[in-house]
Formats: C-alpha cells, sequence, structure tokens
C-alpha cells in the first residue's frame, strides 16, 4: 500500500487506496471492513493499483486488507487505519442585529451564518419561541 499511510488517520470519508504493482501479481483484491480480515464496508476485485470508496467518518479503526493473486494462489497484507472524523454540526447563529438590542426601524435586515446548514427558519415574534410578526423557511443567510 502506498497511500494512505499505514497507521494514518484518515482525511476525508472518501478514500483512494493505492499500491504498487508487486511483482508477478495477476489479479488484485479489496477487503475494508470493521474487523481484522473483515469486508463489510467495501470488497471486491479490482483492475489496476487503486480503488476510491466512501467510508464511515466517525473516527472508528478501518482494517483494510489487500490481496495479491500472484501463481494462483491468493497472499495478502493488512493494514489498519482511523476513519475520519466528520465536524459536528452546529446550529447557526445571529450576526445581526446583535441579540439583545433595540430595532431602530420598523424594517430590520436579520443576518445569521451556519456553516453546513442547508435551511434555516425564521421566526420573528412578540414573545419567545413565537411567529406571529414573521416566519419563514429560508437558503440564503439574511432576510
Amino acid at each position: 500500500m502506498i497511500s494512505p499511510v499505514d497507521g494514518s488517520t484518515l482525511t476525508s470519508g472518501t478514500v483512494t487506496f493505492t499500491w504498487d504493482t508487486g511483482v508477478g501479481v495477476t489479479q488484485y483484491a479489496l477487503w475494508i471492513g470493521n474487523n481484522p480480515n473483515g469486508y463489510d464496508l467495501f470488497s471486491g476485485y479490482v483492475t489496476g493499483q487503486s480503488k476510491t470508496v466512501s467510508l464511515p467518518v466517525d473516527g472508528r479503526t478501518i482494517y483494510v486488507t489487500l490481496w495479491s493473486l500472484i501463481n494462483g494462489a491468493w497472499q495478502s497484507n493488512a493494514y489498519i487505519f482511523t476513519a475520519y472524523t466528520a465536524p459536528a454540526p452546529t446550529k447557526a447563529v445571529m450576526v445581526s442585529p446583535s441579540p439583545g438590542s433595540t430595532l431602530t426601524s420598523a424594517t430590520t435586515i436579520f443576518t445569521w451564518n451556519g456553516p453546513g446548514v442547508s435551511q434555516f427558519a425564521l421566526w420573528v415574534g412578540s414573545a419567545p419561541n413565537t411567529y406571529d410578526l414573521h416566519a419563514s423557511v429560508e437558503t440564503g443567510q439574511s432576510k
């Protein structure tokens, strides 16, 4: 295995495993699993010297076995990786007007940020958790 380096932490949920040709190898197979010699995450014959796969992004241990067919017999090399850990989602935060401030106009532009958030609901009410003044679902970060 050339990359990723054995024992490393993967940097993404999509990983390209690359290996050298070996000597006398006529076919390759790749097993990827949650246990040594496991293949519950991926298994298959591979043409060429690389394979891109989607893997869990929760920091678990990933076991990879690269099989080489040499003179009619399968031989293996085992590798261990730590899965990429995806950042935890975060909720949106109001940027302006500042929370707790006094609004200075009857027309106000609300701006928020929420990295990784795909949709926002904006409620404006005369009491906490109400929306008697305005309610909308937004895909942008201002209204």
